[in-house]
């Protein structure tokens, strides 16, 4: 039972008469001793298609006599995979949408519900159906060119065909009318449900087909435009103008391939000049840093060895050389005595030291020049 308060009073009495009175407050615990309980256990909801995400639907409710238990309401376990992209249920019974739904794709969706107050539960099973919209246009099933074979043997009737529509709507959204519009030949008749009387001849039709629902909101509609009819007499034919049929460019269709080409002709030659222009200005530049660039400076430079006591001064004359070649050294000796001076040259070319301080991508010329003197001082 639910928590009640309960008032008593007592009113004591002495022998002289003397009363008094105090107030008793009796407060009731309530216990968890009722069950939850569904006052139903199915309920069906209509949810139009096409609605947006998160849309309410309804608050799920279900009744408990004790006052002091909250009920959490969660989906079945079994149900909860299944439904768990589509379906959002609070912990306090609201009921929403996660997504659009397309009645085309889903149509119905089936679960159960628990409701616990922490000691009882109850189930209640929901049920909800996706109502159509008229959002779907109709389409024609037939196959343009339509081949008929032809059978003279019933040469003195008129040929009658079927053509047959799809609208993935349902009830009035879903029925398809027909109609022709521009028909090369004025003997065809197309009537509303999609029968096609031509004439028993040989012959190619044309005419462009216009189908509508008969939608309740809106109508919509679709329009086949140069829609063939082939009477022939064999199969051989139709297989024939098919392959012909499918070599043949439309105009818009040659046009847009054209333009296609052209532009990649375009394109290219403009990549090609870019290359071209490019390479030239590299080699002009080249040359032009070539022409700019000065010869280089051969400066020489002298040494010389003089030495009081010697009888030979030496005097070198170093010129570093454009040529990667060995170092040539030319050695010029004078030498004065009393009698006659001797003058004596010669030539040595030497190898290379590793080790010089000279640099190794040039060589040197030396000219040493030796004066000797035998009775006097220099």
């Amino acid at each position: 039972m639910s928590a009640e308060n309960t008032k008593k009073t007592d009113f004591p009495e002495d022998k002289i008469g003397h009363k008094t009175f105090t107030i008793i407050l009796i407060y009731l615990n309530d216990l968890n001793d009722n069950p939850v309980k569904f006052l139903i256990n199915f309920i069906q909801y209509q949810l139009e298609e096409n609605q947006n995400n998160y849309t309410f639907i309804d608050h799920i409710h279900a009744e408990d006599i004790d006052k002091n238990n909250q009920i959490i309401y969660k989906i079945h376990s079994d149900d909860f995979y299944q439904i768990k992209d589509f379906i959002d249920l609070k912990s306090n019974g609201s009921l929403y949408t996660k997504i659009s739904f397309d009645r085309e794709q889903i149509n119905k969706l089936e679960f159960r519900i628990i409701a616990n107050d922490s000691l009882y539960t109850d189930i209640i099973s929901i049920e909800i159906f996706i109502l159509d919209q008229n959002d779907n246009k109709p389409m024609i099933i037939n196959q343009s060119p339509f081949c008929y074979i032809y059978n003279t043997t019933n040469s003195n009737q008129n040929i009658r065909l079927q053509l047959e529509g799809y609208d993935p709507d349902e009830n009035d959204n879903g029925n398809i009318s027909f109609s022709m519009i521009n028909p090369s030949s004025m003997n065809i008749i197309l009537y509303s449900n999609g029968t096609l009387i031509v004439p028993s001849l040989y012959h190619e039709y044309t005419f462009d087909i216009y189908l509508k629902d008969n939608g309740k909101s809106k109508i919509l509609s679709s329009i086949y435009k140069n829609f063939i009819l082939l009477i022939v007499s064999n199969k051989s034919e139709c297989q024939n103008y098919s392959i012909l049929s499918s070599i043949q460019f439309d105009q818009r269709t040659f046009i847009y391939f054209i333009s296609i080409i052209l532009i990649s002709l375009a394109c290219f030659t403009i990549i090609i000049l870019i290359i071209c222009c490019f390479y030239f200005l590299q080699r002009h530049t080249r040359l032009k840093s070539l022409n700019n660039k000065t010869a280089t400076n051969l400066t020489p430079s002298f040494s010389s060895s003089l030495n009081e006591d010697a009888e030979n001064d030496t005097l070198l004359i170093s010129s570093p050389s454009p040529q990667f070649t060995a170092m040539t050294t030319v050695s010029i000796s004078t030498t004065t005595t009393n009698d006659s001076t001797r003058l004596t040259t010669f030539t040595d070319r030497a190898t290379t030291n590793k080790s010089s301080s000279l640099s190794s991508s040039s060589s040197a010329t030396y000219v040493k020049m030796s004066h000797s003197f035998e009775d006097e001082i220099l």
